[in-house]
C-alpha cells in the first residue's frame, strides 16, 4: 500500500516551497494533493518518487540531458 506523506515531508522530500508546488500543480506539472482531513493534505509517495526520478540531474552530461543539450546547440549557434 502506497503511504502518504504529508505536505512539509513532500516539500523536504522536494526541495519546493509551498508556493512553488502550488505552481506546479497550477501548471499541470505536479500531481495534485489527497485531501486527508479538513486542513490537511499529502500526496501519495510513489507519484512524489516519479516526479523526483523525471527531474533531470544537475551534473549529467550534456549527451545524457535533453535541456542541457539543447542549451549547449543554442549557445553554439549563438
Amino acid at each position: 500500500m502506497d503511504e502518504i506523506p504529508r505536505a512539509r515531508r513532500v516539500f523536504a522530500a522536494t526541495g519546493l516551497s509551498r508556493s512553488g508546488v502550488y505552481q506546479l500543480i497550477a501548471q499541470g506539472k505536479f500531481s495534485r494533493p489527497v485531501s486527508l482531513g479538513d486542513r490537511s493534505v499529502g500526496w501519495r509517495s510513489s507519484v512524489i518518487q516519479d516526479w523526483i526520478e523525471s527531474r533531470p540531474i544537475a551534473n549529467q552530461p550534456a549527451a545524457n540531458n535533453p535541456q542541457k543539450r539543447r542549451a549547449a546547440k543554442a549557445r553554439m549557434a549563438a
